[in-house]
């Protein structure tokens, strides 16, 4: 039936959310595997993170995958992100730090899904937990163009999703312009919610259904709003549906909700503190925890750490909404009225 190719890659380095990228990394690929088990599928998968977190790791790992015409290949990205103001398509780029310039090197994520639509698998899956607040044209280097079920799982769902589907399934866990939070304690608030739908399907005796798994992955809060597409059979090898200009025919749960974009600072700052998350139904069974009340953003890193408002509790030096710097006895942000703690 055919392989399984995982490529999973994060900036578990990272000072500010290198544990939950580390959580996230952790989680996804047992799921996948376990999936790929119970379809009857030869499993292959590999990591790109921490000393390895670069471009040209990554784009050899993309490059070099043996991807034959009934298999599947899952991408699956975990860290900062950010988008150029210009940019029409709805992938973010992968943000690998900055360049020692003022500038901060990036790999656009376009370029990962269109390499790996060329190859033209059975199936492909292409999820992405990271920020896609706007910088301004010339700060983003692009280098590239454009988380033990295996017992329980159903045979057959697992078949369903990952043995017999034909097409391509797409997630982002964030409109272009907003932000992509997280916290230590379950990793990604989308993947811990994209983990445990894909669990939840794989464990029950319900029809599966890949646009129902992400739909239960978005419901996060009006803040953060995930967008997936989901696209049945191969298709022509024209234009990739995947690089259609946002919002197109991009699903979201936030439905006509204006969005309000979130542009970066000047200059970037790490980890902005999150507003409170809303609490989950359920989560990742090997994290059993319940859902935070605040996390950190997956926005672009910068130099020097900022202060991470979960641990802490203290306000940070500038507003967790949009970036601006305010000083300590402000309680509201005088650029966007945001309410501070």
């Amino acid at each position: 039936m055919g392989t399984l190719h995982f490529v999973g890659v994060g900036d578990t380095n990272d000072d500010n959310i290198g544990e939950t990228v580390a959580l996230d990394l952790a989680s996804v690929p047992k799921l996948v595997e376990a999936a790929a088990a119970a379809a009857g599928m030869r499993f292959s998968g590999s990591l790109v993170s921490g000393d390895r977190f670069h471009a040209a790791t990554i784009r050899a790992q993309v490059s070099a995958l043996p991807i034959q015409s009934d298999d599947a290949v899952v991408y699956y990205y975990s860290g900062h992100g950010a988008r150029s103001q210009s940019k029409a398509d709805a992938w973010p780029v992968m943000a690998l730090g900055g360049d020692g310039f003022g500038g901060y090197d990036a790999f656009d994520l376009a370029w990962v899904y269109g390499t790996l639509r060329e190859r033209r698998p059975r199936m492909l899956l292409v999820a992405v937990d990271c920020c896609q607040q706007e910088v301004e044209d010339g700060i983003l280097n692009d280098l590239a163009f454009a988380k033990a079920l295996r017992a329980g799982v159903n045979p057959s769902a697992a078949r369903a999703l990952f043995g017999d589907f034909q097409g391509e399934v797409l997630a982002m866990s964030c409109r272009p312009g907003e932000l992509s939070r997280c916290h230590p304690a379950v990793g990604g608030f989308f993947t811990s919610r994209f983990v445990a739908a894909i669990g939840a399907t794989l464990t029950s005796r319900m029809a599966p259904n890949w646009d129902g798994i992400l739909a239960a992955s978005a419901n996060i809060d009006a803040s953060q709003n995930p967008i997936w597409k989901v696209v049945s059979g191969r298709g022509p090898s024209g234009y990739p549906p995947g690089l259609e200009p946002f919002p197109g025919s991009w699903r979201c749960l936030a439905g006509g909700r204006p969005l309000v974009r979130r542009m970066a600072p000047a200059t970037p700052t790490r980890g902005h503190g999150s507003r409170g998350a809303t609490a989950r139904s359920s989560i990742v069974q090997a994290v059993r925890a319940k859902a935070p009340t605040a996390g950190v953003a997956r926005g672009l890193p910068s130099t020097a750490a900022a202060p991470d408002q979960a641990k802490s509790g203290a306000w940070a030096p500038f507003c967790t909404s949009c970036g601006t710097k305010l000083r300590p006895t402000v309680k509201f942000c005088t650029s966007c009225g945001h309410v501070r703690g």
